[in-house]
């Protein structure tokens, strides 16, 4: 996208919102300049004027972020939802946590470029002498999904234990 001033953006996104004819900008497709448009507006809604500038901003987000991110996602609500609540441009960052989240557990979430993924599962002396390499893989596989799954199963047990919450307070109130 090429860059434009602070000033032509708040000028294109006033008239976008007085559903006003916008400038044309020479040699972009009219579908284009929309697209531009509504991409300034929903900067300016989430950033204000500094998301207008022609700097891209770069967030690193921990763990623990990523943890709640996911959560949240598996509660109901959708990949924008959570990318614009944490000061994300687009979802696909969040999308990408979340499908590492159902895959790898939080062993997916601690992925850095160049970086191999950490979990508590480990390979021992014993194990790396007796079994072969498609034996040890498997191992390795199921214990990252007993670990899932355990953690899956915690989640659950907190969930159905607020949903007996809320079920209680609904007929004290009756």
């Amino acid at each position: 996208m090429p860059k434009y001033s602070k000033e032509f953006k708040l000028k294109c996104i006033e008239f976008y919102e007085k559903n006003q004819k916008y400038p044309k900008i020479d040699g972009v497709s009219k579908k284009s300049v929309e697209k531009y448009i509504w991409e300034w507006k929903h900067l300016f809604k989430i950033m204000g004027e500094k998301g207008l500038d022609n700097t891209i901003f770069y967030k690193s987000y921990t763990l623990k972020d990523k943890i709640k991110a996911c959560k949240r996602i598996n509660a109901g609500e959708n990949y924008t939802q959570v990318a614009q609540s944490i000061g994300m441009r687009t979802h696909s960052t969040v999308r990408r946590w979340y499908l590492a989240y159902l895959k790898d557990g939080i062993a997916g979430l601690q992925y850095r470029k160049g970086i191999k993924t950490k979990t508590s599962v480990e390979v021992s002396k014993t194990m790396k002498k007796t079994l072969t390499d498609s034996e040890r893989e498997e191992l390795i596989s199921l214990r990252k999904r007993v670990e899932i799954l355990e953690a899956e199963n915690e989640f659950l047990k907190k969930l159905k234990a607020l949903v007996l919450k809320e079920k209680g307070k609904d007929t004290k109130a009756k």
